[in-house]
């Protein structure tokens, strides 16, 4: 009988992030009769220990890593590296030999292409940010076999540079049922409390919209002060110029310390999800939003920003969470609508989750796998 064939997956970082999550959740449930994977990564971090744990085999290439937008002499220092990480990919996949090579970001992707010839291998090109890419998205899609999206935001955002019929949408997914087993008992003691709890989760970067959501966290504390809101994140990778800690500042020179309280990161943000009334994600744009899934599938109803992104495409708008107009005052306003007194929302949010489960991701990345091995 033959081995199932390999297909190499290939991520830029160690750090756990939304990508590497999902990337995982794609290893975990991977049927291993189907498809064998491989993962190169940097080596010696977070992403590879799991993978090893999941007894996924992996590469280390050391010289991969994020990549910084540069001028002058730092410019040619970011070029020769994204070479020099190219040529570890490749002198990998030339050991290796798989049927098809999975690159799980836009970055990933730019060290496997920039190495030089074109792969012999289907190539697979996760695109997973707004961001815009210009001509490294047209460069990226003429040598990539197709292009996974997560979104129909990303999908839009696409069309700028694929060919016709070249994109893939493909949900990202969570572990809904371990999620939905969760109790209400074992709760963070920052969660705990009296007042209905609103939490978000995510980096500390201009993007997230938290100035917003100090705005309305304010407006809250007028009329309800016993409501309470958690932020879990940091800035981990210092793109946010700093922001972080101005929100801080401005938390304690509104005199909200008692009303908002940042806990940095958060290692498994679970359990303040099932402690929580509502997730409050004041982002936009943002791609997809798993923090979003995760939250519909404990039960806890989400209010988002209307508009054409991910959280927009997931909440369905009344029936497990609220669309938002992108103002302080609006976002207040829900939460002092949904803050307590969610219930009619909870199973609705918990059957909207199903449809973002990690088999169902997984079953729709193999089958996309074999059609390209059959062909």
């Amino acid at each position: 009988m033959c081995p199932p064939p390999l297909v190499a997956y290939i991520n830029h970082v160690e750090e756990l992030g939304g990508a590497e999550r999902s990337l995982l959740d794609l290893l975990t449930c991977l049927d291993r009769t189907r498809w064998s994977p491989l993962l190169i990564a940097p080596g010696g971090g977070e992403l590879s220990e799991r993978a090893r744990h999941l007894a996924v085999p992996t590469v280390a290439c050391p010289a991969l890593g994020r990549i910084h937008r540069a001028s002058g002499m730092r410019r040619w220092k970011e070029l020769t590296r994204l070479v020099h990480g190219g040529r570890q990919i490749r002198r990998a996949l030339r050991a290796a030999r798989p049927a098809l090579v999975h690159a799980n970001s836009t970055p990933a992707a730019l060290f496997l292409q920039t190495s030089g010839r074109r792969l012999s291998s289907p190539f697979f090109w996760h695109q997973r940010d707004l961001a815009p890419l210009g001509r490294t998205g047209a460069f990226l899609a003429r040598r990539a076999t197709r292009i996974i999206v997560t979104s129909r935001a990303l999908e839009a955002h696409a069309a700028d540079f694929a060919r016709p019929g070249q994109v893939v949408r493909i949900p990202n997914g969570v572990a809904v049922g371990e999620l939905q087993s969760m109790a209400r008992t074992d709760v963070p003691a920052a969660a705990a409390g009296t007042g209905p709890l609103c939490v978000s989760a995510g980096q500390l970067v201009p993007w997230k919209g938290y100035g917003r959501l100090l705005d309305a966290a304010e407006l809250v504390h007028e009329t309800r002060p016993n409501v309470r809101f958690l932020v879990l994140g940091e800035d981990r990778f210092g793109d946010g110029a700093g922001r972080a800690e101005v929100w801080r500042e401005r938390v304690r020179a509104r005199g909200l310390s008692d009303t908002v309280d940042f806990l940095g990161h958060v290692a498994d943000v679970r359990p303040y999800l099932a402690a929580s009334d509502v997730l409050v994600h004041p982002a936009y744009p943002e791609p997809f939003g798993r923090i979003v899934v995760e939250a519909l599938a404990v039960g806890v109803p989400v209010i988002c920003l209307a508009g054409a992104h991910g959280p927009a495409e997931i909440v369905r708008d009344g029936l497990d969470g609220v669309h938002v107009e992108h103002t302080a005052r609006a976002l207040a306003d829900a939460v002092l609508e949904l803050a307590g007194s969610t219930h009619r929302l909870t199973q609705n949010a918990r059957d909207r989750a199903r449809a973002f489960d990690r088999r169902l991701m997984t079953e729709r990345c193999m089958d996309l796998y074999d059609r390209w091995a059959a062909s």
